[in-house]
């Protein structure tokens, strides 16, 4: 995922500027940096400031579950 993510525009544009390192990924205690799975499971913990990066289709899926479980309540 980490692979996928550095090749979007927003981290291509971070590294030409040289703040890459800037941007502040969740990982986990052994430094893996976490994805969406994680943040679905509860598994981001309480570090902070940090981010996860979403791919098109990971919002797209994000979004899609929410207008289903809003749905469901209703």
């Amino acid at each position: 995922m980490l692979a996928q993510a550095q090749k979007s525009g927003e981290f291509r544009f971070a590294a030409e500027q040289g703040q890459a390192a800037q941007i502040a990924l969740a990982r986990n205690a052994e430094g893996k940096v976490l994805d969406i799975g994680d943040a679905a499971c509860g598994r981001l913990g309480t570090s902070a400031p940090s981010a996860v990066y979403l791919t098109g289709m990971g919002a797209q899926d994000l979004c899609a579950a929410a207008m289903v479980y809003r749905r469901l309540l209703t």
